[in-house]
């Protein structure tokens, strides 16, 4: 049994359906999806901005302003959003921004500040944080002044500037939510899906009633169990070895963030591989195009798990919560459920629940795959 587990693996190694569909078009999707996706969460982040100050005799009548100033260019603070250069002059630092030294400049006008930014820095998202940090700079002068000119108690205007917490930032998920994330998902689900072409592979080349190199394997003096389980275990390694590249091309090249149960993502690339190999079995015992009919299932049963897109997820979550039933029965949708919940979900029961439906699926093909596969001596060619 070893040496036919040994031939068969090399023969579909070889073969173009591993290489080109199990391995190869997986992996190409992986890359555009990294290329497209790997700077989705960076991209919002504010960074530093080069800004010049001017400082003349205006920038005084601004209460507070240089302390704001100093936080915001202060490299240990957690609202560092700027890098200041000063300027004596709003035409010295006009020319600066012309010139590309700086993204726009800051000056007081009328005691109030004045942002002005070059169209750069306009599209930039550090300028919708600097903005919003100078309204409320804006509106707490303004409530200060307002209680200080009116009889009210003055301690009010101490209260104003005393920085006070209503609110706690909290941590639900085992990591931070990435948008992103749920496609790296439904692209593992579907790289198991077509992992199913092996299986087919496999299985049609020892099967009597479906090819010619079948009809001669049968007529080998070798217990056909050996040969099916040598087969069966050879297309699993080698789905498994496709899933096993395309994870790690995920996590080392795509630097990919499954989580802190990372290495729980195994146990889903095992389970969908064999339930892959035992499905793509169950096809290859039909007589009709069997890759066609695997393709095809594989990449209709991916438009209902989010591979395709916002308008793919949208529909997955619809059918999700409409009809249960319908999500729970699709082997891909499992696949992603597994990976969702190791990623965003505290408790494992949802994890637990789509593995034990992933094998119990694999068990299921198997022994249909089984019963029709019978009949596969000489005496019923």
């Amino acid at each position: 049994m070893l040496s036919i587990f040994r031939v068969q693996l090399l023969r579909l190694a070889r073969g173009k359906t591993m290489l080109i569909w199990a391995l190869g078009l997986p992996m190409a999707l992986s890359v555009i999806f990294v290329t497209q996706f790997g700077n989705f969460t960076t991209a919002f982040q504010p960074r530093p901005m080069p800004l010049g100050l001017v400082a003349d005799q205006t920038s005084t009548s601004a209460p507070e302003l240089d302390r704001l100033v100093e936080e915001l260019g202060d490299e240990n603070s957690d609202i560092h959003y700027a890098t200041f250069t000063v300027h004596s002059s709003a035409q010295e630092a006009e020319e600066a921004a012309l010139r590309g030294d700086t993204d726009g400049y800051l000056r007081v006008n009328d005691g109030t500040p004045d942002l002005h930014l070059t169209p750069k820095g306009n599209t930039s998202a550090t300028s919708l944080v600097l903005r919003a940090v100078l309204d409320s700079y804006v509106q707490t002068v303004a409530e200060q002044q307002a209680i200080m000119s009116s009889s009210a108690d003055p301690g009010a205007a101490i209260v104003l500037q005393t920085r006070q917490t209503f609110t706690q930032r909290l941590q639900v998920t085992p990591t931070p939510p990435d948008p992103a994330i749920r496609n790296y998902f439904a692209l593992l689900a579907f790289a198991s899906g077509m992992g199913m072409l092996i299986a087919i592979s496999g299985i049609q080349a020892v099967m009597g009633t479906v090819s010619a190199l079948g009809a001669r394997s049968t007529m080998a003096g070798v217990p056909r169990w050996r040969v099916l389980l040598g087969t069966l275990a050879a297309s699993w390694v080698a789905i498994l070895a496709c899933m096993l590249i395309t994870y790690a091309f995920l996590v080392l090249v795509g630097h990919i963030n499954f989580g802190p149960r990372s290495l729980l993502c195994l146990v889903v690339i095992g389970l969908s591989s064999l339930m892959s190999c035992t499905a793509g079995t169950l096809i290859g015992t039909t007589r009709g195009p069997a890759v066609t009919m695997a393709s095809a299932i594989s990449c209709l049963l991916s438009l209902f798990s989010g591979l395709y897109g916002p308008a793919s997820q949208s529909l997955a979550d619809n059918v999700e919560r409409t009809a249960p039933l319908l999500s729970h029965v699709n082997p891909l949708w499992q696949t992603t459920n597994a990976y969702n919940a190791l990623v965003h979900h505290s408790s494992l029961s949802s994890f637990i629940y789509s593995c034990g439906v992933l094998a119990l699926m694999a068990v299921l093909f198997l022994a249909v795959a089984a019963i029709r596969m019978r009949r596969m001596g000489h005496a019923h060619l």
